[in-house]
Formats: structure tokens, sequence, C-alpha cells
């Protein structure tokens, strides 16, 4: 990877010590509840590790095969623990994988090897010289900053001419969905509650409500969509018949951190395809895939 054409000018000077993180960002920042996730749940969702291929399948969405990004620059961004990074780094891509929480130290832990740079730092720290990389890949983050679609133009930006961006959102609805209500009448309050209490009372109501919310997803497939938005319980599973049938210590686990997940971050800003498209009209140079995923929405890009 040739730091030097990557990274801008005033930066460099932090880019000489190789096989640690390097860290652009030292105060308390508005993600500090991802951090706190991420060091307790550092291995749950490492598809080697709880073997299932669940991160593979989201990662699939992407369109993206592996072999095209061999010694390509590749950014990731807010990696976390690094369920794709582990899945990125098979490539031999040249990748650049940040985050804004401490969770890049976890990351490092999990998937630290020679061709892998793990920066702290935010997206809005402009570190990065335009047009740089020749793949962005930004899943389960944007939602979660200050003001998506200018983070949005930022990827953009970086992304080299021929290059592709692929980039998740959270879905706009407006009827009760379990991913939607009642999670956004309870983060009135969880968003700012102290991450250690807001934890230990999901640990605590969530093994009671599962089996509930397992057998409604069940029997009722796509519709307890539906069903389940209209229960006053935040509980964050899917539907989807492999993720129903993980074993269920796994799946108690993944419910606990993808409830925190989803009441803990201070922004959260969900979309509809349409806010997407007419925020992307100004560009005359790319090519959109826009389609829902298993996440919401995801948003392929190229750019020409």
């Amino acid at each position: 990877m040739e730091i030097n054409k990557i990274i801008k000018k005033n930066y460099k000077i932090y880019f000489n010590e190789k096989n640690k993180v390097i860290n652009l960002l030292n105060d308390k920042f508005y993600t500090d509840n991802f951090g706190f996730q991420w060091n307790i749940f550092e291995k749950d969702q490492l598809d080697s590790l709880n073997k299932t291929d669940l991160s593979q399948k989201r990662f699939d969405c992407t369109k993206w095969k592996l072999s095209n990004l061999r010694n390509k620059n590749v950014l990731e961004v807010g990696s976390g623990a690094g369920r794709f990074t582990e899945i990125l780094s098979k490539s031999n891509c040249n990748l650049i994988t940040i985050d804004a929480s401490s969770a890049i130290n976890t990351n490092f832990k999990n998937n630290n090897n020679s061709k892998i740079l793990f920066v702290k730092c935010n997206i809005e720290k402009d570190i990065f010289e335009e047009e740089s990389f020749d793949f962005i890949f930004c899943y389960g983050v944007i939602q979660h900053t200050e003001k998506p679609l200018q983070t949005l133009d930022f990827l953009i930006r970086k992304l080299k001419r021929g290059g592709s961006l692929s980039v998740d959102f959270y879905r706009k609805v407006y009827f009760p969905a379990f991913y939607s209500t009642p999670k956004y009448i309870w983060r009135i309050f969880t968003k700012n509650l102290d991450n250690e209490k807001l934890l230990k009372f999901i640990k605590c109501y969530i093994p009671l409500y599962l089996p509930i919310d397992t057998f409604i997803k069940k029997i009722f497939g796509k519709a307890s969509i539906i069903i389940c938005g209209l229960i006053p319980i935040p509980c964050f599973q899917d539907w989807t018949k492999n993720y129903l049938e993980l074993d269920k210590k796994l799946r108690t686990k993944l419910a606990i951190l993808d409830t925190f997940d989803a009441l803990s971050p201070k922004y959260d800003f969900p979309f509809t395809k349409k806010q997407i498209l007419k925020h992307l009209h100004k560009y005359k140079n790319i090519n959109i895939d826009l389609f829902y995923g298993s996440n919401g929405i995801v948003l392929n890009l190229k750019k020409n």
C-alpha cells in the first residue's frame, strides 16, 4: 500500500509505526457506546468463531467478488470488532480499517496482519486524499453519524474513478415493525443511559422475552415484522430461518448485543430509498444499485 499517496501530508507522521493501532482520536466521542459493546462482545459476530455465515451473507449484499479486491486499496469505515474485516482480509487487499471508538483495539486483536492498517479516528477527521480507494465498505455505521448524508458525500469523494462503494442504511418505515417500533420510542430514554446500566437492564429481560419473540417469528414468518412491532418490548433478532435455528445460547447473546446496539447510540437516522435517491441526484458520474437488504437499505455505487 502506497501510504504517501493515500494519507494527507499533516497525518503522514502518524503512519510510520507498524503493527499497532494508529490513534488519531484521544478524546471521548459520541461513539463510546460502541467501544463499550465491542469490548464485551468482542468475538461473538465473527463467523470463524460462532460457526455461522451471518456476516458473510450480509457482506454478500456488496455483490463484490473477493478475488477482485486482491492488491486493491480498500477502506472499511466503522469496523467494530472486525466481523467484516475478517472477510475483507481473505481477499489479500490493502486494507485500511477505521473506527471512532476503542472497538478498533478489539478488531486489532481479532484480525491483525501485515496488510491491514488499523486507525482510530472519526470519519469527520479528513485524513485521506481525494479518490484514494478502489473499494469502500461501510455497513451498520452511517446512520450513527451526526450527518449521514454528508458522510456519504465524503465517502464518494474518497472513491477512485472506476471504484465501488457499498454502504447500508437503516430503513425508515411508516408502519409497525420490530426493527423500528418500539425502538424509537425507547430510544428517547435509553440513548442517554449509562452503558453499564442499559446493558444490565437488557440482560435481565431478553432471556425471558426471547422465547416468546422466537415463537412469534417461527409461526408468522414475515408477518412477525409487524406483529412484533406492535409489542412494546424491544428485542432484536432476525425472523429468517437460518437465524432462528441458531443455538439458543448464541441466539440469546446476539439478541442482547443487537438490542443494546439499537438502544444505546447517540444518533440513529433511518432513511427511505426516496430520500437517498434524492440526495444522490446531484451526482452525474455514478451508477446506483439501491435495494432492500439484510440491515435495511443497501446502496452499491460505482464511480465513473
